[in-house]
């Protein structure tokens, strides 16, 4: 099988990129970048790892060097900009030149790293997710699979329960939303999301749709409680209305 693998640079990508060098099953994986790989790290690419130099947020998508690809692991997109028009420049037109520019080469099995928070009425980035899911859902593939994870644990993220781990662990303190209902949360690690993810590219017989994917609920109080169990930082009561 040979993958293509966007967003291989993020921490989330290199985790994909390991397991699937060791996946006897692979024979190549291409990793689209924006820039072309340094001596240091060519140096470091195992034999079947090939870097593709491309932009999703240029006018035409030059995949130069790319051979056959039969399945693609999208996982390159914008999650924080000060710009909406980036939101949709990348998550959803770039993903539309990249689909688009693969079907026309035969790639007929697309697995998309959409949000959880997908969707038309919570904000720029939702809806630009939103976009990508419709853009892909129109085209023909065999099979599509569209990945909605909840919050991402150990990701090398700075938001979410990420940066309630870290302000607890280096700040001593851990924010406890007031809420009724309970604010929950349902955190899934990152390994656990990668093994999942895996195990659905080579699954048969093979999966389809849209998967939301996450952990067991937690309570904000009862997060807290663990923190200041873990690191014993202070549970800061903090009213939602505030935020």
């Amino acid at each position: 099988m040979n993958i293509l693998l966007t967003g291989a640079t993020s921490k989330i990508g290199q985790l994909f990129l390991c397991e699937l060098v060791k996946n006897i099953d692979v024979e190549k994986i291409y990793c689209l970048s924006r820039s072309a790989p340094s001596a240091a790290e060519v140096s470091v690419l195992k034999d079947r790892v090939v870097v593709i130099q491309g932009d999703l947020s240029s006018e035409g998508l030059n995949l130069e060097g790319l051979g056959p690809i039969d399945c693609v692991l999208h996982l390159a997109g914008v999650t924080h900009s000060f710009s909406e028009e980036e939101y949709f420049k990348i998550n959803t037109e770039g993903t539309r030149k990249l689909a688009e520019t693969l079907r026309r080469r035969g790639c007929r099995r697309f697995y998309y790293f959409s949000s959880q928070t997908a969707g038309p009425n919570a904000g720029a980035y939702a809806l630009s997710k939103w976009n990508a899911e419709k853009l892909l859902l129109s085209l023909d593939w065999d099979p599509l699979v569209i990945f909605r994870p909840s919050e991402v644990v150990d990701a090398g993220g700075a938001e979410g329960i990420d940066k309630i781990i870290y302000w607890s662990k280096n700040y001593k303190i851990c924010p406890w939303f007031l809420h009724q209902p309970p604010i929950l949360f349902f955190p899934v690690g990152v390994r656990s999301l990668v093994e999942h993810v895996i195990d659905c590219l080579f699954q048969k017989p093979k999966m389809a749709g849209v998967q939301v994917v996450r952990g067991p609920p937690i309570s904000s109080k009862a997060l807290a409680l663990m923190m200041f169990h873990r690191y014993k930082s202070i549970p800061v009561p903090v009213p939602l209305g505030l935020l």
